[in-house]
């Protein structure tokens, strides 16, 4: 059992690092469009697409791989140790995410080499109203500071119309957001299932909730304030995307509980069915995150319950730059404008050195962070850190 279970987390790590790539390459694309380059974005409707198809994965495994851990966590001891995971969560998540914010928002805007990005872009209404800005610059910025960038995403984009510093920390907002009931929801619990389930139907009937606020505001009281309150609501419970979660939650679930189940039903012909579906559901456009986050699910049981070897998904290699896939994330929208300001200033910018720099720059970075920022933190998972302190009394 240890064996396939190292064999899957293997080939989800390097499924990371390649959705991680696709990442880089829509927000090198973006930022071309930013300082007014033609773009494959222009070209290409999957990849104007793709990115929150992206993210919906992230989702989907990350639900996955919490629920897995918590439910074995729950057979082995009987309960969930809170204080566990969130000592765990809490060492692997903030201190990057603190660094990355303060520098996204208080060093980048005082470089004067990012200046030209800067005015062109950061902080400067789309579609200025008379009424100003909801919320000034350093409110926008407490509220990242209180792991709420989903909220922070969007305030900005449905009532204010700007494009604040760190837009993409909002999926890291959303986690943490998942984090705060999930434990309870699965200890608490005597079916798993049916508590995963109904954290999945409330989601949806919140969702239905605002929609129909939003409907009501827009179409009957003809209110723009309140439509833009409601839009705001729709679009937060959009970008909390629970639902994934969720998902990923019952995948762990029938893994622990149910594996004969899966081995009856998750075959590789079947698998590479649902990739085909994946795929032409992602070139068509006809999709939403919920279906392409069960056929997400669907492939990785089939993985899993295959428990052979894969040659490029089991790499040790790409499987440890899976597990610096949050330092790429965390610091890809760093390292491509200033690979862009570095390349023009010294006359070598084209689109292959260009994404060479951001490529390169993001991964190098993101290993030396892992080694050398974030591992001395997850060293202390196993540690005492109040023990200085009955030492003391």
């Amino acid at each position: 059992m240890m064996q396939q279970q190292r064999h899957y987390f293997y080939s989800l790590n390097t499924m990371r690092f390649f959705f991680a790539l696709i990442v880089i390459l829509i927000h090198v694309e973006l930022y071309r469009g930013y300082i007014f380059e033609h773009t494959l974005l222009e070209k290409s409707k999957l990849l104007r697409d793709i990115g929150p198809v992206l993210v919906s994965f992230f989702f989907v495994i990350s639900g996955f791989l919490i629920s897995y851990f918590l439910l074995s966590e729950k057979i082995k001891n009987g309960s969930i140790s809170y204080k566990k995971f969130y000592k765990s969560r809490i060492l692997r998540i903030w201190p990057l995410y603190y660094l990355t914010i303060l520098i996204y928002w208080k060093v980048l805007p005082n470089l004067t080499l990012l200046n030209p990005l800067h005015e062109a872009f950061f902080f400067v209404q789309q579609h200025p109203t008379k009424h100003g800005m909801l919320l000034s610059e350093n409110q926008y910025f407490t509220i990242s500071m209180l792991f709420l960038p989903q909220f922070t995403y969007a305030i900005a984009g449905t009532i204010d119309s700007i494009a604040t510093y760190a837009t993409f920390t909002w999926s890291i907002g959303v986690e943490e957001f998942f984090y705060l009931f999930w434990p309870f929801v699965l200890n608490k619990s005597k079916d798993e299932k049916k508590g995963i389930t109904s954290v999945f139907i409330f989601y949806f009937v919140v969702y239905a909730l605002c929609i129909l606020a939003l409907g009501i505001s827009k179409y009957l009281l003809h209110s723009g304030m309140l439509t833009k309150l409601s839009t705001f609501a729709v679009f937060s419970v959009y970008l909390n995307r629970i639902s994934c979660m969720c998902v990923g939650g019952l995948g762990a679930y029938f893994v622990i509980h149910n594996m004969d189940m899966l081995k009856k039903y998750c075959t590789v012909p079947r698998a590479w069915m649902a990739t085909v579906l994946i795929i032409v559901l992602l070139v068509t456009g006809i999709f939403t995150q919920d279906v392409l986050s069960i056929l997400y699910m669907f492939v990785i049981l089939c993985i899993i319950v295959y428990a052979k070897p894969i040659p490029l998904l089991d790499n040790k290699i790409l499987s440890y730059f899976g597990q610096v896939t949050y330092g790429i994330y965390m610091y890809h929208s760093m390292v491509i404008p200033l690979s862009y300001v570095l390349l023009k200033k010294y006359n070598a910018f084209n689109m292959y050195s260009f994404y060479l720099c951001s490529y390169a720059g993001t991964i190098i970075i993101a290993v030396l962070s892992y080694e050398f920022f974030e591992k001395p933190f997850l060293k202390l998972k196993d540690k005492n850190l109040l023990a200085f302190i009955k030492t003391k009394n």
